[in-house]
């Protein structure tokens, strides 16, 4: 986007020049200096003109040099703010910060929703693309006040800066500009390049990078520790169900922000090659897998804890001991599911501004694509494991099952429906459930509909042989839409068959996909702990009982339900205020009874 600052050489730009630059800047350029086009349409020129009013049009006709042109500058906040001083900009996380002086590197000045402040600077993301917006003009008070009410949409500028007000218009231009006078804007901001934004982007990748290892390192020392040392509270299984492998995860994130910081360049941010540490790094980073998977089942074990005062009083305890946020420890425990995730999106962001000649330019990109695949792993995995407590709790719908429970061999339920079963001549009817790995079929009771387990097939251990129709007979038939399951290690097979040519495709469609997952989990190394798949099948289970056990009461209400089934993220922060509003010296001998 061009932008044109009018100074000490403004009487070299003349309207000519202006206007050779960019088409839409004739409707600022009038009498060879900068206010209306000659080229405009009479309209247009009008309209301004009334704006801005006859006796700034003549300041600025007699004073050209106090006329600035700028575009508009505009970044993405990429954090929550909360200003402590009065002069300060607070924002949240996705807001458009208007950016009104960037004259110093590390403190801007901004607006956002017609509140202005300062701000840290590394706590927003200027945007390399600038021009996606209507134009705008900006305008003296007087001006404003005379005109007001026939402006579309017009926002007071902030009291820090000298007062001008903001215009804006639709038009053919999606351009976004500004006019002030000289005085008023002694720090115009600037676009950054591709270049200068690469280097903003590394910067924040390292930082936020730090801040994340002092998160775990907080959370071990004034947490996990703490909860180890005090036995009467909490045993060795309740502790591994809430902080997971959260060790051996901090102790690869500290190994990783070592290998990050020996490849940066302090004094170049912009030529630090760090694209190669994460695919050299991209195993480790499936010990997320683990704690992912785990994150639904601390956060369980939390909200039944929480329900008792004494473990309330004991987090809350920690967490101030420790002086951390006002956040609880499942807000903490949170923080690594969050991280995994931003990955991919900051190193998309790096290869963006990363050029085609760049030395780091395919360590980007292998470096996008391995965190992609940690990404879909980790989440194929917490949903398999969504699927194994949903196995779990049909199977305990299954009446006289047999053998080993459904989970320590299967993740997720494939295909399923009713089919003819031919055995030792007989033809039986039975409901089949594909599983990754086995098959089982059960029989539908005549009196209440339930299921009952009668047997199983291995998939591993069976080969399936497509049968023309008319290939075998039953009591003289012919038999259709069937296969053969021919069981090696038994030296049995059955016939089966279903009841038209549709059904047989989907099993068959079925049978491919089991065979293509187990190839998949087995060439990725995908695995679920036993202890992992019991874990998410009892989830399941209590969920659900709790769910029903809300919707049976006779005096329930929504709210209630909406509580039991939003059972992870219940938070009792009754308990926590509590704390924080008494004395420190009650405080303190409350606290006294942990540690």
């Amino acid at each position: 986007m061009a932008q044109y600052c009018s100074d000490s050489d403004t009487d070299s730009y003349d309207g000519e020049e202006y206007s050779a630059v960019d088409d839409e800047v004739h409707s600022l350029v009038y009498f060879g200096h900068p206010l209306l086009a000659g080229g405009g349409t009479e309209e247009e020129e009008g309209e301004i003109y009334e704006m801005v009013g006859e006796d700034d049009y003549q300041f600025y006709a007699k004073n050209p040099d106090n006329l600035v042109v700028t575009s508009l500058m505009y970044a993405d906040a990429v954090w929550d703010r909360v200003g402590t001083e009065s002069d300060e900009l607070s924002f949240n996380v996705g807001d458009v910060v208007e950016i009104l002086d960037m004259s110093d590197d590390t403190w801007w000045q901004g607006n956002v929703q017609e509140k202005s402040g300062w701000f840290p600077s590394s706590f927003v993301r200027l945007r390399v693309a600038q021009d996606e917006e209507d134009e705008v003009y900006s305008v003296p008070p007087d001006a404003v006040q005379m005109v007001g009410a026939t402006l579309p949409r017009i926002s007071t500028m902030p009291a820090g800066d000298p007062a001008y007000a903001t215009y804006s218009r639709s038009s053919h231009s999606n351009r976004r500009m500004t006019i002030r006078r000289k005085d008023s804007c002694p720090s115009l901001p600037r676009k950054l390049t591709p270049t200068e934004v690469r280097s903003k982007v590394v910067e924040e990748i390292i930082n936020t990078e730090r801040d994340y290892v002092k998160h775990l390192e907080d959370i071990i020392e004034g947490f996990l520790k703490k909860c180890r040392l005090n036995s009467k509270l909490f045993d060795r299984e309740s502790v591994e169900t809430i902080f997971s492998n959260l060790e051996s995860l901090y102790e690869f994130q500290l190994d990783f922000l070592h290998q990050l910081e020996a490849r940066v360049s302090p004094h170049h941010m912009e030529d630090s090659q760090i694209g190669e540490v994460f695919v050299a790094c991209r195993r480790g980073f499936e010990v997320y897998s683990e704690y992912c998977n785990n994150h639904p089942h601390a956060v369980n074990e939390m909200c039944v804890l929480q329900k008792k005062e004494q473990y309330a009083f004991f987090f809350e305890s920690c967490r101030l001991l420790r002086n951390l946020q006002n956040i609880p420890l499942e807000g903490f425990l949170l923080l690594p599911v969050q991280k995994i995730c931003k990955y991919p999106l900051q190193l998309s962001e790096l290869l963006k501004y990363t050029s085609e000649d760049h030395p780091d330019r395919a360590g980007v990109e292998a470096a996008v694509e391995a965190m992609r695949l940690v990404a879909t792993h980790i989440n194929e995995g917490k949903r398999r494991l969504e699927n194994i407590g949903r196995i779990g709790k049909w199977q305990e719908g299954i009446d006289g099952w047999k053998g080993p429970d459904i989970v320590e061999t299967s993740t997720e339920m494939i295909h399923s429906s009713e089919l003819h079963k031919i055995s030792k001549g007989h033809s039986q009817e039975r409901h089949f459930f594909l599983f990754d790995n086995q098959l089982i079929y059960c029989k539908k009771e005549a009196i209440g509909g339930r299921l009952s387990y009668k047997g199983r097939l291995s998939m591993d251990k069976c080969q399936i042989i497509d049968l023309p129709d008319g290939q075998e007979t039953h009591n003289g038939l012919p038999v259709r839409h069937a296969w053969k399951m021919d069981n090696k290690t038994k030296g049995k097979d059955y016939i089966i068959f279903s009841k038209s040519p549709e059904v047989k495709s989907k099993w068959m469609d079925a049978f491919r996909r089991e065979k293509e997952r187990v190839a998949q989990d087995k060439a990725s190394g995908f695995s679920v702990s036993l202890k992992m798949k019991r874990a998410a099948a009892a989830l399941c289970s209590s969920t659900t009982a709790a769910v029903s056990a809300a919707k049976r009461r006779k005096s329930f209400n929504k709210k209630q339900v909406l509580r039991v089934t939003a059972l992870s993220e219940s938070v009792d922060s009754g308990i926590r205020t509590k704390i924080e509003a008494s004395p420190a010296r009650e405080r303190k001998g409350k606290f006294s009874i942990f540690f």
